[in-house]
């Protein structure tokens, strides 16, 4: 990989991370709806339906989604705020390797956060682990951090004024929901089971994850940037 898509990766996060105005949010993000559902999956198992098991699943694999979002956000919102972001945009790189690096940042926080995830509702799922649980945990969870990835730098480095109130954050979760309930809809609409299902929404995710990188770096424009100094 480019070395300076790795340093400018490497300083995205340290640069989040140093900062306790983004730590908070994102430590609540985790703890909350993890407290508020793991204990939710026991009771769903016992009521009979795997329904209820995967519908907790997919709202926990939210979590890592939600992380990514937070950290996109404040990708640009906080060099913009402190003023280092012109050394950047005028350094001898590409747009495009700026816009990498950044999503580079988001995309490995949210990994390790789904890691830990999936770690978790494995030690705590009441049901054997099968086919459809492993796509959706070590496939569409991953590919939900990259869509929401793309989504948020694309629209926070086009938009720059859309991260400072929040209003951002819901893109991609947005995006996502959308793509569940199209998703879980067909599957309902044709009698899809549940590996079928989790395939489907990998497929899409991936080709919405791609089509939204394209689209991503021919919006990126570092002079819209510099203007919103």
């Amino acid at each position: 990989m480019n070395n300076v898509i790795v340093e400018i990766g490497k300083k995205e996060l340290k640069t989040t991370f140093k900062s306790k105005s983004v730590i908070l949010p994102l430590l609540m993000a985790i703890g909350i709806p993890l407290f508020a559902l793991i204990p939710q999956l026991p009771k769903a198992a016992a009521g009979g339906g795997l329904e209820g098991v995967y519908l907790i699943l997919f709202m926990l694999l939210l979590i890592p989604t939600v992380i990514t979002s937070l950290v996109g956000m404040n990708a640009f919102l906080n060099e913009i705020k402190w003023k280092t972001i012109k050394s950047l945009l005028v350094a001898p790189v590409s747009e495009k390797e700026i816009f990498v690096g950044k999503s580079l940042a988001c995309i490995i926080s949210g990994l390790i956060v789904e890691a830990c995830l999936a770690v978790v509702i494995l030690a705590f799922l009441p049901i054997p682990i099968d086919v459809p649980i492993l796509i959706t945990l070590l496939v569409i969870g991953p590919l939900l951090v990259m869509f929401a990835t793309f989504l948020i730098i694309s629209a926070t480095s086009r938009f720059p004024s859309s991260a400072e109130g929040g209003a951002a954050a819901f893109i991609p979760v947005g995006g996502i929901m959308a793509v569940f309930l199209l998703c879980f809809f067909l599957q309902r609409l044709f009698k899809i089971g549940p590996t079928l299902t989790n395939i489907m929404i990998a497929l899409i995710l991936a080709v919405l994850a791609f089509v939204t990188y394209i689209i991503a770096t021919k919006w990126f424009n570092r002079e819209r940037l510099v203007t919103s100094l």
